[in-house]
């Protein structure tokens, strides 16, 4: 498929999916939160899973898929149960709702906690965000050697890529929220300074993508321990729930790079 074509399936896609949230906000929130509201949104979550399809460009369908199938089915889900970041009393704001359905930001429930340990080299974030944004454009043009270079050197530029690409799509995304859409409220850290990880339980559960983080725990763990709990015990209902989020965290990675 030509660049062109691409670019027009991809603004497709996000003037159906606005299009939806938008009904999403109209009829489903007027209805009785639980399996009827989850009913009338079972159309919506069903075409966030197919429209992305047509786009094959991976900076193109990856953020697709992951704002839509992963993010805005999930959040859907949550709603439809009268869940934040979409439930909220009093109602939030048309454009808001939007914006937290469609986009990788969350409302933090608590005060944001900042970080005490500086960098090692501090510069300001818009410096070391166009720096990233100078590699990565740098590691798209080196593929074209791949052929040639060792597989670790390969897979070091596959990491470097996807962290990179990440950050700079969660701060393009908040940076839209801030300054282009003109809200004043706190999002939640996407990234949470993943270099500082003092352990792969730090860096997975609190400073690596924090959206996923903070969907899958409100949608997957928290219900299966409080399911579990009572039958298995805390400590093997916890175990469960870690379990079973891991499983679907994998399947909806692989949905997503399938």
């Amino acid at each position: 498929m030509e660049v062109g074509e691409e670019l027009k399936s991809f603004i497709n896609i996000w003037i159906i999916a606005i299009s939806s949230i938008c009904y999403c906000y109209l009829i489903p929130a007027r209805i009785s939160p639980g399996v009827p509201r989850l009913l009338s949104l079972l159309p919506v979550i069903t075409a966030f899973f197919i429209i992305p399809l047509p786009i094959s460009t991976v900076h193109l369908a990856f953020p697709a898929f992951f704002f839509l199938v992963w993010l805005g089915n999930f959040k859907l889900l949550l709603f439809a149960f009268n869940r934040s970041p979409l439930s909220s009393t009093p109602p939030l704001p048309l454009l808001t709702f939007i914006s937290l359905a469609l986009l990788p930001i969350n409302i933090p429930k608590q005060p944001i906690k900042k970080i005490t340990k500086p960098l090692p080299f501090s510069l300001p974030k818009p410096i070391r965000l166009a720096i990233k944004a100078m590699i990565l454009i740098v590691i798209v043009h080196a593929y074209q050697y791949k052929d040639n270079l060792h597989w670790t050197v390969v897979r070091v530029l596959y990491i470097s890529h996807m962290h990179n690409a990440f950050e700079l799509g969660f701060a393009l995304s908040a940076f839209a929220v801030k300054v282009f859409l003109g809200f004043d409220f706190q999002i939640e850290p996407q990234l949470n300074e993943p270099c500082l990880a003092t352990s792969l339980q730090d860096f997975w559960g609190r400073r690596w993508n924090n959206v996923s983080s903070s969907i899958l725990r409100d949608t997957v763990y928290n219900p299966v321990r409080m399911m579990w709990t009572p039958t298995l015990g805390r400590l093997r209902g916890q175990m469960l729930a870690t379990f079973v989020t891991f499983v679907v965290s994998g399947l909806m990675h692989e949905l997503m790079f399938y």
